[in-house]
C-alpha cells in the first residue's frame, strides 16, 4: 500500500490499528513500517530480535531516541490477531487483541 506524502506530518496523536495473520519465520520482520525510513516510522515486529516477544517503536524521538513496547511473546502463528499502537506525543501503547501487550507497563515514555 502506498501511503500520500505528509500523511503524518503535524500529528501530535495517532492510533494504528491492523490485523495480522503471521505464518512465523526469523524475527525483527514488520507487520507494518510508517514513516520515511527504518530510521523514521513507527513499526511493529511479531518478534524482536533478543527478547523475541511482539514490540511496537517509534523512532526518532527527542532527536535519535527510539521508544518500544514489548510484548510477553511472540505473535501466534497461523491465526488472526489485531495489533494497536497509539501515540500521544507523550507515550507510545500497545495492544494486542484488545488488551495492553505487556503488565506492567503496557506504554513507554518519551525520554527527556
Amino acid at each position: 500500500m502506498t501511503l500520500p506524502n505528509g500523511l503524518f506530518r503535524d500529528r501530535q496523536a495517532m492510533t494504528i490499528s491492523t490485523w495480522l495473520k503471521w505464518a512465523g519465520g526469523p524475527d525483527f520482520q514488520w507487520a507494518y513500517n510508517l514513516g520515511k525510513n527504518a530510521g523514521t516510522a513507527t513499526f511493529v515486529t511479531p518478534s524482536c530480535a533478543g527478547d523475541a516477544t511482539t514490540r511496537s517503536f517509534i523512532k526518532p524521538v527527542n532527536g535519535n531516541a527510539e521508544v518500544g513496547v514489548p510484548g510477553t511473546q511472540k505473535l501466534p502463528t497461523g491465526r488472526w490477531v489485531n495489533l494497536v499502537t497509539t501515540i500521544d506525543g507523550k507515550t507510545l501503547t500497545y495492544y494486542v487483541n484488545g488488551a495492553p501487550s505487556a503488565a506492567p507497563p503496557p506504554s513507554s515514555t518519551w525520554p527527556r
